[in-house]
């Protein structure tokens, strides 16, 4: 049996190039409306610097790049990195951000909180690269236990079904991320529960601390919970 080690550098190169192979327009769909939702949720406007972490191929980052933003990623595939043309990508983990201090106006993360090992880490180097008035996105999965959301597509791919957890790592809440976000100097300013798709979502966002507390301005979010579909 594999130990999580192990399933790790094969969920980055072979299960993630033979997902995108199988399911290529599920993940387009998803992508356009996870940034139709962020751009309707936080204050990005042309010009911001956004910095999207795992951003795989950049399918994304793409539909970003129609608000106008100035779009970069990270990937540690570097086939996903090699195969995102026309973008401002590298290959680099979320855990160490090869970016100085406050350089992004907002960053995001769509499913990788769950597979990274040090997310307190990873949400710490987040808060780093942030501008005081930028903004944290996480979309994760809800699950009923670690690793049910990866079953499908672990079927679709023709992968072992008893890897699902080795690829979760974790299994998060918006409740459970609240303290792992405080210790990082951000606050939930929001989060929703996304049910656009066949598997149910988490959508969070968070501000930095030196800023959270400001009046609200026009299209920035107050504290909620609210329903997608």
């Amino acid at each position: 049996m594999r130990s999580r080690t192990d399933a790790e550098p094969l969920y980055a190169r072979r299960y993630v190039r033979q997902r995108h192979r199988a399911l290529r327009c599920y993940h387009l769909w998803m992508a356009r409306k996870r940034a139709s939702l962020l751009c309707a949720l936080t204050p990005i406007a042309a010009g911001d610097r956004v910095l999207e972490i795992g951003c795989d191929t950049g399918v994304l980052l793409r539909e970003l790049l129609r608000s106008g933003a100035s779009v970069e990623g990270v990937d540690l595939n570097p086939e996903a990195v090699q195969s995102c043309d026309g973008l401002n990508v590298q290959v680099a983990g979320a855990e160490q951000l090869p970016f100085p201090d406050e350089h992004f106006d907002c960053v995001v993360a769509s499913h990788v909180i769950e597979h990274v090992r040090d997310h307190e880490r990873m949400l710490r180097e987040a808060s780093r690269v942030l501008r005081p008035s930028g903004c944290l996105v996480l979309w994760y999965p809800f699950e009923l236990f670690r690793g049910m959301t990866v079953l499908p597509e672990l079927l679709v791919a023709g992968r072992p079904i008893a890897l699902a957890r080795a690829y979760h790592l974790h299994r998060f809440s918006p409740r459970g991320l609240r303290a792992p976000s405080r210790r990082a100097e951000l606050v939930e300013r929001a989060w929703r529960w996304c049910v656009y798709g066949p598997v149910p979502e988490f959508m969070s966002v968070y501000f930095k601390k030196s800023t959270a507390h400001k009046s609200k301005g026009p299209g920035k979010p107050g504290p909620s919970r609210t329903t997608e579909t």
